[in-house]
């Protein structure tokens, strides 16, 4: 499991990983296995769909899964590319930050 740096967070995600673990004789397994009903999987933000009950947002992919029962999780081609730029602002700010830490202190009052 990768590292979880929100502590609360890190306790649930132990919590559900040791729920889904354990076999129907509640025996915790060692890995996954095709017989096991449950899996952890990423969801992108684009796809939440509570997230309409919680904001102010368009509910339409909401009232669609309840009302045939089937939910993409397939993110959209617009949302992926959201996202990418989101990645790539955030990988940027990161090298501007650390390029003006770089810089001696008597530059700075140049």
């Amino acid at each position: 499991m990768g590292k979880v740096d929100d502590k609360r967070l890190s306790i649930d995600i132990q919590t559900l990983r040791q729920l889904i673990w354990e076999d129907a004789n509640e025996e915790e397994q060692d890995e996954l296995r095709d017989d096991m009903p449950d899996v952890i999987r990423w969801i992108d933000t684009s796809k939440m769909l509570v997230d309409a009950l919680t904001k102010d947002m368009n509910s339409s992919e909401l009232r669609h899964t309840l009302k045939t029962g089937v939910w993409n999780t397939v993110p959209s081609p617009e949302a992926q590319l959201i996202k990418l730029m989101k990645q790539k602002y955030r990988r940027e700010r990161r090298i501007r930050e650390a390029e003006e830490l770089a810089v001696p202190q008597d530059q700075n009052h140049g």
